[in-house]
This record gives C-alpha cells, sequence and structure tokens, in this order.
C-alpha cells in the first residue's frame, strides 16, 4: 500500500512540473479567430460583439508584442482601431492610431506605417471626415502597394469602396470594384465567402449609385443569396435592400427595411450605428409625410449624439487624468532642484546680458573702423590702378600712334619736297602711306571697340547662322590679305552648324585671331578648325599655327591691353583683349592652348542654344 501510495505521488509530480515547464501555447489559432470575426465587422457593426473582438485584440496584442511578432501586432492594432470605432470610441481610436504611428516609426516598419495611416482612415471616415479619410486610405494603398499581404489589401479596398459611396464617387468606386475583383480571382484569401459578399454589397451600391435599377435588382437578389443564414450580415442585406426600394419610390418597402435594420443595430449593442439608422428613418418618413414622426426621430439622433459625445469625453478626461498625475511626481521630482537653480540663472542672464551688450557696442564700432578702413584701402587701389592705366595707356597709344603717324608724315615730306621721284619710287610711298593710314585707322577703330565693350555700351545683334559658311568666308578674307606663304585651311567633321550669334563680331573675332597667326608664322600651315561638345552644348572653335609659339611666361598676360609678344610686329596690342570681350558677351570662353608645342594654338567656345537677342 505504502509502494502504491507513492507512485502515484510521484506520478502526480511528474505531470506537474510537466505542467509548470510546458511552453506557452501558440497564438495562431486565435490570430486566425481574430481574423475570421473582424471580417464580419469591417465597416459595419455585424452580430458579433465589437467588444468580443476588443478583448481578443488585446489578449494577442500582447502576446505578439512579447513575441517580438510586429507584423502580425500592427494587424491586431488596426483591427482594435476600426472596432473601437464601430462601437463609438472614435477618441480612444484616434489614440490607438497614433501609438500605432509611433510605434511604427521607432521600429522603421514600412507595413506599421501603411496600417497606421489606414488607422487614422478608419477614425476619419468614423468621424464624418470622408474627404480627408478618402485621402489617408490612398496614401494607405501607396505604402501598402510593394508589401506583401492581399487580405490587408482586400480589407482596404472595401473600406475604400465604402468611403466612396459615402461621398457619391461612382467612378473611383467603379474602379476599386474592378480591383477587388482582380484580387479575387488571382488569390486564395482566407474568408474569401466574406469579401466576395461585400464586393456584391458595394457593386449594388454602384448600380443604385448611377439609378441603374434594373442592374441594382439583380445585385439585391445576389447579396440576399449569399448572406449567411445565422443572421451576421442581415444588417448589410437590409441596408442595401432600403436603399432599393427608396430609390424606386417604394418608401412603404423601404421603412420595412430600415425598420429591419434598426431592429439588428440594437440587437448588436452599437449605439453609434443605431443614431445613423435612425437619422436615415426620419428622413424615409419625412418623405411619407410623417412629419410629426420624422421629427421624434431626428430629436432623438440629437440627444443619442450628445449622449455619446459625453462618453468619449468622459474616457478621454480620465486617461488625461492618468497622465495629469504622472506629470505631477515629475514636477515635485524636481520642483526643488528648479527653484534653487532659477536664482543663479537669472542672475547669471543678467550678467551675460551686460557683457553681451558691451561686447556688441565694443564689436559695432571695431566693425565700422573696419569698414571705413577697408573702403579707403579699396578706394586708394582703385585711383591708384585708374592713374597706372591712365598712364599706360597714354604711354602706349603715343608710341603706337607715333610710327604710323612718323612714317605717314615722312613718306607725305618725301613726296611733297622731291620732285625728281620716279614713278615706282611714288607708288611705294603712296603705298605705305595707305598701309600706315590703315593701321592708324584699326588702332582707333580697336581702341573704340575695347572702350564701348568695357562699359558695355556696344550694341550685339544675335540671329542664327550657319557657321559653315561665315568660316569659309572668313578664310577667303584672310587668304587675300595675308603677307604669308603659310597656307590657311578650315577643318570639320560637321556639314552644318547653325547657331544664334552676333555674325559680325564672330566673324570679326577670327579674322584677329587668324591675322595674328599670319604675322608669327611666315611658312608651314594655320588651320581653323571647329567641333561640337555634345555634353556642354557648345562650339569649340580652334585657330592652330605652326609659328614661333608663345613663351609659356608670357602666355598669362596674352590677353591684356597692349600686350605684344615682339615689338618688331605691327599692331597695338589690343586685339586679343577685344576678342576676349567680345567671346565673353556672347556666352563663350577663349584662352591659349599651353599643351600644343608645334606653334600656337587660341581655342575659344560658343554656347550651341544661345537665348540672347
Amino acid at each position: 500500500m505504502k509502494k502504491e501510495s507513492l507512485f502515484v505521488f510521484l506520478l502526480l509530480g511528474s505531470i506537474i512540473t510537466c505542467l509548470l515547464n510546458a511552453t506557452p501555447v501558440s497564438y495562431d489559432a486565435e490570430l486566425h479567430h481574430l481574423y475570421a470575426l473582424a471580417n464580419k465587422n469591417l465597416t459595419y457593426s455585424s452580430s458579433i460583439p465589437d467588444e468580443r473582438i476588443i478583448e481578443l485584440c488585446t489578449k494577442i496584442e500582447k502576446q505578439t508584442r512579447d513575441a517580438g511578432d510586429y507584423d502580425n501586432m500592427f494587424r491586431v492594432q488596426l483591427i482594435a482601431v476600426n472596432s473601437n470605432c464601430l462601437k463609438g470610441a472614435v477618441e480612444l481610436a484616434v489614440s490607438k492610431a497614433q501609438q500605432m504611428y509611433e510605434l511604427a516609426r521607432d521600429l522603421n516598419s514600412d507595413l506599421g506605417k501603411a496600417l497606421a495611416i489606414q488607422a487614422m482612415g478608419i477614425t476619419l471616415m468614423h468621424s464624418n471626415e470622408s474627404k480627408q479619410a478618402y485621402t489617408a486610405f490612398l496614401e494607405a494603398e501607396d505604402k501598402l502597394r510593394n508589401l506583401n499581404g492581399d487580405d490587408l489589401k482586400m480589407r482596404l479596398l472595401i473600406q475604400q469602396m465604402h468611403v466612396c459611396t459615402l461621398l457619391g464617387k461612382m467612378g473611383e468606386l467603379q474602379y476599386y470594384l474592378i480591383e477587388a475583383g482582380k484580387l479575387l480571382d488571382k488569390t486564395d484569401l482566407q474568408n474569401k465567402s466574406d469579401y466576395i459578399f461585400y464586393f456584391k454589397c458595394y457593386q449594388a451600391f454602384y448600380y443604385l449609385g448611377i439609378k441603374d435599377l434594373e442592374q441594382s435588382r439583380l445585385s439585391l437578389k445576389q447579396v440576399k443569396e449569399l448572406r449567411l443564414t445565422d443572421g451576421t450580415f442581415d444588417r448589410w442585406y437590409y441596408n442595401v435592400a432600403f436603399r432599393f426600394y427608396e430609390l424606386s419610390g417604394d418608401y412603404a418597402e423601404a421603412l420595412t427595411y430600415c425598420d429591419s435594420t434598426v431592429t439588428v443595430v440594437l440587437k448588436n449593442g452599437n449605439m453609434n450605428e443605431y443614431k445613423y439608422v435612425i437619422i436615415d428613418k426620419a428622413g424615409l418618413l419625412e418623405k411619407l409625410g410623417a412629419k410629426k414622426e420624422a421629427c421624434n426621430m431626428y430629436d432623438k439622433a440629437f440627444y443619442l449624439s450628445d449622449s455619446l459625445n459625453m462618453v468619449y469625453y468622459s474616457q478621454q478626461i480620465d486617461s488625461l487624468h492618468v497622465t495629469y498625475w504622472v506629470d505631477q511626481m515629475e514636477l515635485e521630482n524636481v520642483a526643488m532642484h528648479n527653484k534653487m537653480l532659477t536664482w543663479i540663472l537669472l542672475f547669471s542672464f543678467f550678467i551675460l546680458i551686460v557683457a553681451a551688450f558691451l561686447v556688441y557696442i565694443s564689436l559695432k564700432k571695431n566693425k565700422r573702423l573696419e569698414l571705413s578702413r577697408e573702403k579707403l584701402e579699396k578706394t586708394r587701389q582703385e585711383t591708384a590702378y585708374s592713374i597706372q592705366s591712365k598712364n599706360l595707356f597714354l604711354s602706349n597709344m603715343s608710341h603706337e600712334l607715333r610710327t604710323p603717324l612718323n612714317a605717314i608724315v615722312g613718306f607725305a615730306n618725301l613726296l611733297a619736297s622731291e620732285s625728281a621721284l620716279d614713278d615706282e619710287t611714288r607708288q611705294q610711298c603712296g603705298d605705305l602711306i595707305k598701309q600706315n593710314s590703315e593701321l592708324l585707322l584699326k588702332l582707333f577703330h580697336d581702341v573704340a571697340d575695347l572702350s564701348a565693350l568695357k562699359e558695355d555700351n556696344i550694341r550685339f545683334t544675335f540671329e542664327h547662322c550657319d557657321v559653315l559658311i561665315l568660316c569659309a568666308n572668313v578664310i577667303d578674307t584672310v587668304e587675300k590679305v595675308k603677307r604669308t606663304s603659310a597656307a590657311i585651311s578650315f577643318e570639320t567633321s560637321l556639314t552644318s552648324l547653325d547657331i544664334n550669334t552676333d555674325s559680325g563680331r564672330l566673324q570679326q573675332v577670327l579674322i584677329n585671331l587668324l591675322i595674328n597667326a599670319t604675322k608669327f608664322t611666315q611658312e608651314g600651315r594655320i588651320v581653323l578648325k571647329l567641333d561640337i561638345d555634345e555634353e556642354r552644348q557648345e562650339a569649340i572653335f580652334a585657330i592652330e599655327d605652326t609659328g614661333c609659339g608663345i613663351p609659356l611666361e608670357k602666355q598669362p598676360h596674352i590677353f591684356e591691353r597692349f600686350e605684344k609678344l615682339h615689338e618688331g610686329v605691327q599692331g597695338a596690342g589690343l586685339g586679343l583683349s577685344i576678342c576676349q570681350l567680345i567671346i565673353e558677351n556672347i556666352g563663350g570662353k577663349i584662352w591659349i592652348d599651353s599643351s600644343y608645342t608645334n606653334g600656337t594654338r587660341f581655342v575659344f567656345t560658343h554656347p550651341l542654344h544661345n537665348e540672347r537677342q
């Protein structure tokens, strides 16, 4: 007997130990059960109480959170928001939706953010803010598009169809019906029969919205055939029937289905939905001429609305009380410390203000002195530069003018004083006088151009021009006036190039550069090249020769006024300065290619698409 008792005791101990060490029961079964229940209460309450769904949500939400299953946690929270809205606790649902979004943001969960935005849309939909709900659902749709979960997308589609029905957006409702149909055809959804029923209901609402009574009648028949025999979806069927008979003008029959809806809603215990149903009934009674009964219904709805709001405000106040007491405890913990620091901070702040004011006054005075000093120095430098430039200009001009004038005067005196000169000598003297006169005239023109370009007083006339023809004409012109045996040519791979430019000024630049090249290239070749840079959208001109070249130390100063490479060569040293100013005014750049060692290469650019006029 003792052995048998000992055996039973050990067996019981083993069973108890196993039970204590057993792993927790999986929540998968409860989760599937929750989804099945929630599918019956998507946009209206069914015979399944919302409180039951909310209790189940609270339980499973904790389990999923503890397990780190955040995707299912967000799904459960979305169901909780929807159920709270259906039972009328919109304020609590709003708070829940905000918590969802904050948690999704902290976890950086794309699914959580999408469902939180959908939850916000649900709260807006149940707060009679259908337009804002429509916008929120669109944003949620965009975020869910690239995520998995056809059930989630289907639930969102149903809520979008509901909002479109409320707003009377029949075009959008038709679009969502098509999308829902595609989803029903290609996927194996859980609780698919529920989705098919919702699809047929909103299809009926669409036909009612476009006032197609024949199709509405067929849809009503399909809804009646699909509704569950246990009465779960009676509220939906009665609502569709009520809307159909109201549209067809059979108000008596419509009132029958409206009364049936009232009965079902009262049985479900959802007073928030009851408020809207009696408003529908009041409108129907008004159409039937029962104005007194309609007024009573409106009064009842108004009273019920106030009562529900008081309940919601009480819930919100309770939540605020909890927050208030937590804040009070935190404030009491730091009150003494803050009081002690207050006087120290005030005194420090006063000292800081006085010090800052004194520093500000000092800095302001120093700033004024510094600005005055900089302005004075700048004026001094500008004056010195102006005087230096003026002296340099006068010096260079006197030198450049003296050379052709001396030649003109000398040969003119020779012609006047020597009567015995033969015809050939007289012709040579005349040619030299003409040559120096042209040189003098060019000098005056260059000075005038340089002054006008510097002061922006010169006008450019932009028009479309084929640059290849212009380059060919320039080559012909230079070929006729050159004083060298070097060959001049034009090379390009282009067949044509039309750009918006000042053809006269562009021609002036090309002639100046080519004439310069002839001065320093007695033999060999001078080439004008043209190409385009597709990336920068620029035409690239290059003038290269096989002459003596320009020393590297002189290249940085070659575009300065009166800068001459060789003193013995004719010219005032203004041509390249003028070329640079012209190129800059038409939107390009000019430079000397220092990598070219067979002579000299000047390169300049011109925009392909010049908007200047």
